[in-house]
């Protein structure tokens, strides 16, 4: 949907299909044109949403867009307002240089958008931001689901938070991972089973600091956890030798190390109102359909803390939502 996936590849894209921005394999490419307009309101049959999670963002992404599509621009602006009052500055200061009384320079603002405090509320807006210009086209997708922190901008849409209160849990939670230096750590993508890992993970004794933090695929996960338990991990003899590559991030998500915030983002999870879903989502922390689970904050912390099933929530998704009628 966003054109990234993050946390998934070790391998090139196949022949024939580009890259996004950071090496991600870019879901749209080839060009797909978008399904015809449905009735205003009716879901497409077979039609999912899936937004992606923190990646590789770069100054200037989608800027056609923003100059051309009033729609994604007006849904920008009032991620705006929103993120000035929690991170001092809008999205579009950052990501197109639109103030031009700023004080943050180019290079300023490029570094800027590599950290977590300010990644995660930016590419939520960029996401919910999207999701209005195809909503305004009449296209409406019979279920949502999300990647990680694709999760919050999934929930805007399927009307589980408001645009206020999502961005203010999204702005909490990347604040409190920033600052938080026990959440300090590695993540690396390895070319192994998920029962590999937690093998490996076993055998060094590092489970109080290393978890599974992705199940991409049969043989795509994700490590997580503090540096040297990661390392010693990949030095397992379960995974000694396998392809692996190290994540461009600089916090150890959906590992152990993560539950250090957890007291203080639960107060946060605690100061806003969850309701249940007005269309179908799909969980890549349980892997199938949600509900009422999405109004309690004990969700929100297991979907910080424990791994992003996303093989799982796609399998699900085309099993089930081929079938529904929308």
């Amino acid at each position: 949907y966003s054109g990234t996936i993050a946390h998934v590849l070790l391998e090139e894209a196949p022949e024939g299909h580009g890259r996004a921005a950071g090496g991600n394999v870019s879901v749209l490419s080839p060009p797909i044109a978008a399904p015809p307009p449905s009735a205003e309101g009716v879901a497409q049959k077979g039609l999912v949403w899936q937004f992606a999670g923190q990646g590789t963002l770069s100054a200037g992404v989608l800027k056609e867009l923003f100059e051309t599509e009033p729609c994604y621009r007006e849904a920008l602006a009032a991620c705006d307002v929103i993120l000035k009052t929690h991170i001092g500055f809008g999205a579009t200061e950052l990501l197109y240089r639109v103030s031009t009384d700023s004080s943050i320079s180019d290079a300023q603002a490029e570094g800027m958008l590599s950290e977590t405090r300010y990644s995660q509320a930016i590419l939520v807006s960029l996401e919910y931001s999207l999701s209005q210009v195809w909503l305004s086209r009449g296209v409406r997708p019979s279920a949502v689901m999300g990647h990680s922190l694709g999760e919050y901008a999934a929930c805007v849409v399927a009307g589980v938070l408001s645009l206020e209160d999502c961005l203010r849990v999204v702005c909490e939670r990347g604040r409190l991972m920033q600052e938080s230096e026990a959440c300090v750590g590695c993540m690396v993508a390895v070319r192994s089973t998920a029962a590999d890992v937690l093998a490996a993970v076993e055998e060094v004794g590092a489970s109080s600091e290393v978890s599974l933090a992705a199940v991409n695929g049969a043989r795509s996960v994700v490590v997580s956890g503090s540096q040297e338990g990661v390392d010693k991990v990949l030095r397992s003899s379960v995974l000694s030798g396998s392809r692996h590559r190290a994540l461009k991030v600089s916090r150890a998500f959906h590992s152990p190390l993560m539950s250090s915030i957890s007291d203080e983002f639960e107060k946060v999870l605690l100061s806003v109102e969850f309701r249940r879903p007005v269309m179908r989502m799909i969980s890549t922390v349980t892997g199938g359909y949600v509900s009422e689970e999405l109004t309690s904050p004990s969700y929100w912390l297991q979907h910080m803390l424990q791994p992003v099933l996303y093989q799982a929530a796609v399998e699900f998704a085309i099993a089930n939502e081929s079938r529904s009628a929308g």
